[in-house]
């Protein structure tokens, strides 16, 4: 008898949580700290001169994201980056490289060791957009102090690939991809919702995703995304190791996400990425007739929150 009890107070349960409708959104608490520990995997297909090239990447980062002020519709963060580690394989040469390096003839380590722990601040909706990046420019001045034996070329060179990968719209399109995610009206299971999102880390596009809440517990809610990407101004040329190249890009990705329902803190996510097209490198003296390059990108990412 008390099983069969059981049983039907937990059916009614979640016959209630089905048809519940909830509001989802950050409730962040001042003065407390969220951190976010990425894990991204990528593997990049190109073909170069007729010539299959495949490029494996890696890219760990732990990041601290505190509640400095609440805001009338969000929150005042200050943001420090814990851990960032990367690698890079090629059929020529493999590199790995991370802010825990103690070498000095490591320049990428010395940079990344750099960003450890430079704050900067940021303005996040309780939707999860970022409206504001202020003072990230700290984090050029601490890379800057790590490259003072280079030339100048190789000086300019290396901070922009920091900024690249660092920059205030490579950082805002990143973080978003977690926490951009919640509609602005109460929903309930089975319902769907649309984000514009726009990234920015080595090519700029524009992402517009569904959202649909899939599931409900007692302290979850869980999430599946399905988006559209692609590249945002398909003329637009930018340097790259003192190139001008462009980019068309467009692809698919797909979203499962689990969070906390008291605080809208990411728990965790695994996004699944696949990108295709072309990258054009425009005439230069190494390339009198420029280059058009075919690629494929798959990036499989990983996020845990606390």
């Amino acid at each position: 008898m008390n099983r069969i009890f059981v049983s039907v107070i937990a059916a009614f349960f979640v016959v209630f949580l089905h048809g519940q409708e909830v509001e989802l959104s950050l409730n962040l608490e001042k003065g407390k700290e969220y951190r976010q520990v990425l894990q991204n995997q990528s593997v990049i297909n190109q073909q170069i001169q007729s010539q299959d090239m495949t490029m494996e990447m890696s890219f760990d980062a732990s990041v601290v994201m505190k509640v400095k002020e609440l805001l009338e519709n969000g929150y005042l963060m200050e943001v420090r980056y814990e851990k960032l580690k990367m690698s890079v394989k090629t059929p020529y040469a493999s590199m790995e490289f991370g802010s825990e390096t103690v070498d000095e003839n490591d320049v990428f380590g010395r940079l990344m060791s750099a960003l450890k722990d430079v704050s900067f601040d940021i303005v996040m909706t309780r939707t999860g957009k970022v409206s504001e990046v202020r003072n990230i420019e700290s984090l050029w001045e601490a890379a800057m102090d790590q490259v003072g034996n280079l030339n100048a070329m190789q000086r300019e060179q290396a901070v922009a690939q920091i900024k690249q990968g660092f920059g205030e719209k490579a950082f805002k399109g990143n973080i978003e991809l977690a926490t951009a995610i919640f509609p602005d009206h109460p929903v309930k299971e089975g319902d769907k919702w649309t984000i514009h999102t726009e990234l920015e880390a080595g090519m700029a596009s524009k992402v517009i995703s569904t959202y649909e809440l899939t599931g409900l517990t007692a302290s979850h809610a869980m999430l599946k995304g399905n988006s559209q990407i692609e590249t945002l101004d398909k003329e637009a040329y930018m340097e790259t190791n003192g190139m001008q190249m462009k980019y068309d890009l467009v692809g698919a990705m797909v979203s499962l996400i689990t969070i906390d329902r008291e605080t809208g803190w990411i728990v965790e996510a695994q996004i699944s990425q696949e990108i295709s097209g072309e990258t054009f490198i425009m005439e230069n003296p190494q390339l009198p007739d420029g280059m058009v390059i075919p690629m494929n990108i798959l990036n499989d990412t990983k996020i845990s929150g606390q």
